[in-house]
């Protein structure tokens, strides 16, 4: 539910301001008012619990060279899992929507057992205990093979 309360608040807020400013020649204003609405969905929250305990799957991988320019099912692109790492952004997950709804935010423990990578479900693929994780390239993908990861949802 506050998934489509967020995505009403953005339509409204685009309306609002494209409105006001759109015909001024000036299309910046709108364009950080998004940009910074984007950003704040970007990242967890430190404070926030998990609402489920850690759950394991299988692990597949898909290449942005493979994807080329489609954008997933949500519409939006995260990040690969060598930028997640790193710290730059959520890594982008395909998920069985019945398991993981679509937008949910979670955890991923790599098969290493240390590496906590935060991630968003953005796109519909795999089935029931088995996500897609987003790669660079193609041999990345087809390196990791099927590995097993833990997940923890943080926020639905």
């Amino acid at each position: 539910m506050r998934k489509v309360q967020s995505l009403v608040t953005l339509f409204l807020l685009t309306i609002a301001v494209s409105e006001c400013y759109l015909n001024s020649n000036s299309g910046s204003l709108l364009d950080d008012l998004i940009e910074k609405y984007l950003e704040s969905k970007r990242y967890f929250k430190t404070n926030q619990k998990p609402v489920s305990q850690w759950m394991s799957f299988n692990a597949s991988f898909y290449a942005r060279e493979r994807v080329k320019d489609n954008m997933p099912a949500s519409g939006i692109r995260g990040s690969t899992l060598k930028e997640a790492v790193r710290g730059l952004g959520m890594l982008q997950v395909s998920v069985d929507p019945r398991v993981i709804p679509l937008y949910s935010r979670f955890k991923v423990k790599l098969w290493d057992g240390w590496t906590v990578v935060p991630a968003i479900a953005l796109d519909v693929g795999p089935t029931k205990r088995l996500i897609d994780i987003y790669v660079d390239k193609i041999s990345e993908a087809i390196n990791y093979g099927i590995k097993r990861v833990k997940v923890q949802i943080v926020e639905y």
